[in-house]
């Protein structure tokens, strides 16, 4: 596994929850400097803490893990709905249109 990927999935993902590392490490009950760890690369998280990790943070096992295993389709699920979500409702709608025209011209 690529810790250093792993780490940087973990810290972008804090980011688009605006959560500083303190305040993640608060919700999962660590020090700061252990998430810190984590997002460098220099330690791994268990898998309890994982779990609480990705919990909080509100991302799929599959998206943190992208790369490090062979995952299935979840983590790209995962990337567009969190793109979708910064989204107003008229432009998911519009993104939906684009997305039927496109599998319409496959056809």
């Amino acid at each position: 596994m690529n810790l250093e990927d792993f780490g940087k999935r973990i810290k972008d993902a804090r980011k688009r929850r605006g959560f500083t590392q303190e305040v993640l490490a608060e919700k999962v009950d660590m020090a700061p400097t252990y998430i810190s760890d984590i997002e460098r690369g220099i330690k791994t998280p268990s898998l309890n803490t994982l779990v609480d990790l990705i919990k909080e943070l509100e991302v799929s096992a599959d998206y943190v893990l992208q790369g490090s295993l062979d995952s299935g389709k979840e983590h790209i699920y995962n990337d567009i709905t969190q793109k979708l979500d910064i989204l107003t409702p008229k432009q998911r709608r519009f993104i939906a249109d684009f997305i039927d025209g496109y599998i319409k011209s496959l056809e």
